[in-house]
């Protein structure tokens, strides 16, 4: 679907990348974007782990998608800092 809206996806050469893949906009603009799959809430921690690779990837965005919902902090930490985070069940 990202494809057809003209956005190029691209994974990390890194094996050890905290991410899952890059975003590119049509615009040009890089995303990092996490997604995990996950049996109970997912926490701060996974944000800011992701939103810590934003410099090494030069992104202006970063994505947390998930099959679970997010906890109170890891939504509050991830609206202060540019994030943005979606559930597969829209929790």
């Amino acid at each position: 679907m990202l494809t057809q809206l003209g956005y190029t996806i691209t994974r990390p050469n890194d094996e050890n990348s905290d991410i899952s893949f890059l975003l590119i906009s049509p615009t040009g603009s890089q995303a990092i974007v996490k997604v995990k799959s996950h049996k109970r809430e997912i926490g701060i921690r996974l944000v800011q782990i992701t939103l810590k690779q934003m410099d090494t990837y030069d992104a202006s965005k970063c994505w947390v998608i998930t099959n679970e919902r997010f906890t109170t902090q890891a939504i509050e930490f991830a609206k202060a800092n540019r994030s943005a985070y979606t559930t597969g069940n829209n929790s």
